[in-house]
């Protein structure tokens, strides 16, 4: 059994958001990018509908789906954003004990007085997202922990299940 420490710093939070919201490329590319992209184009063609019609009541309809679109894509990464940097700022704040504990049944992580244990028989996947790493269990809990705290050695194993 492998233990860190270390004390969280003003970064924490943000580092885990951006961990969250941006960790996958591909993935938040497309909940972004797709949205965005759909939604410009819907904007433009309903923009072209009013011109050529010159009615706006006609191209309003279009015009309003575009934008929602748009609005769509920034939510799809807002929200995991906000929401993961509030609840780390809430329980991780600066100065904040951290320890990880890593042992041949279980990953453990504790932040204040929460602690959270993941037993490795439930490990879906293990990723490097940024600089922190993510663990998903089939059960769907998700435990980041800042790579700073993980061995090199025991993050090789990890990411190579």
């Amino acid at each position: 059994m492998i233990r860190t420490t270390s004390t969280a710093d003003a970064n924490l939070a943000s580092r885990a958001a951006r961990a969250v919201a941006f960790g996958n490329p591909v993935l938040a590319a497309i909940q972004f990018g797709v949205p965005l992209v759909v939604g410009v184009a819907t904007v433009v063609s309903g923009v072209l509908v009013g011109e050529t019609t010159n009615s706006l009541p006609a191209a309003f309809p279009i015009i309003v789906i575009g934008i929602t679109l748009i609005c769509l894509g920034v939510t799809n990464v807002a929200l995991p954003y906000l929401q993961t940097l509030t609840t780390w700022k809430r329980f991780a704040p600066r100065d904040t004990a951290l320890m990880a504990e890593f042992g041949p049944a279980h990953i453990m992580f504790m932040a204040g007085g929460i602690t959270t244990t993941v037993d490795m028989t439930s490990v879906a996947t293990v990723a490097a997202r940024r600089d922190m790493l993510a663990v998903r269990t089939t059960q769907s809990i998700s435990l980041l922990i800042p790579m700073e705290m993980v061995p090199p050695t025991i993050a090789a194993t990890l990411l190579s299940r």
